[in-house]
């Protein structure tokens, strides 16, 4: 059974059903409980009741099911919910043996969260790290070798000391490809500084371009670990054919028909 409120979440409120408070028994679909659910107990509930918390004020009552109650309503545990789903049906090869990668590479055996973000106010990083950056995108040739000495140079503004910490003690820097996340380099070879603006400070890294499955234009992730803390940050990086591309049209033909050029 599912319950949405208007206004508040179910923090500003009591639930009952059939007179038994099943509050604690409640738990949330989304980050901030304005939809929570409940695994019934009983097969036929018939009314929820819903009060103001701490006080019998009662907000809204609602019919579930029509008739009178004959089996008592217990509260139940969220724990109670099963583990696991089984299902049967046809997989791909290609779904069978390439399985889901988080943003670290790693594969992703169990969601981050079970809970939807409706006011779409969920971070990825918390504000011990910098998620703010620029990275301009990079001109390779046919060797994947950056034009003039070209490097990929992503910068980040730093904000307060546990930012700044955290990019000093950066270690590590794995290449995921885009589409996947799948890990195709553990470790770039690349050097951090810092520099003052007149804006703030920015905490600058290099990477050389050219290095191992790393050499093709597109569109790659960084993944940034820092010792300082075990929380990493992923960002899209770019790379671009040098060369110029040419277009050659052909005459008009004398002879058209319909459907061609």
């Amino acid at each position: 059974m599912s319950v949405v409120f208007n206004e508040g979440s179910i923090s500003d409120y009591d639930v009952f059903v059939d007179g038994v408070d099943v509050t604690s028994a409640l738990s949330n679909v989304d980050d901030k409980g304005k939809i929570v659910k409940w695994i019934s107990t009983v097969a036929s509930p018939k009314t929820l009741e819903v009060k103001k918390k701490g006080t019998e004020e009662t907000v809204q009552t609602i019919t579930l099911n029509k008739g009178t109650a004959t089996e008592a309503v217990e509260a139940g545990n969220p724990e109670d919910a099963p583990d696991y789903l089984l299902t049967r049906g046809r997989v791909s090869i290609y779904d069978y043996y390439l399985g889901p990668k988080d943003k670290e590479g790693k594969e992703k055996l169990y969601p981050s969260t079970t809970t939807f973000d409706l006011t779409e106010s969920r971070k990825e990083n918390s504000k011990n790290v910098s998620t703010e950056y620029y990275v301009k995108p990079v001109k390779i040739d046919a060797e994947g070798k950056g034009v003039n000495g070209q490097r990929l140079v992503a910068k980040f503004s730093l904000s307060g000391e546990e930012q700044t910490k955290w990019f000093k003690d950066i270690d590590k820097i794995s290449l995921l490809r885009y589409e996947d996340n799948t890990q195709i380099k553990e470790k770039l070879i690349f050097t951090t500084d810092t520099e003052k603006t007149q804006y703030g400070t920015n905490g600058v890294i290099t990477i050389p371009t050219a290095q191992d499955n790393m050499r093709n234009h597109g569109l790659y992730l960084l993944n940034i670990h820092s010792s300082y803390r075990e929380e990493t940050v992923t960002i899209p990086v770019e790379l671009v054919k040098a060369e110029k591309f040419s277009l050659t049209t052909r005459p008009d033909s004398k002879n058209v028909k319909q459907g061609e050029e």
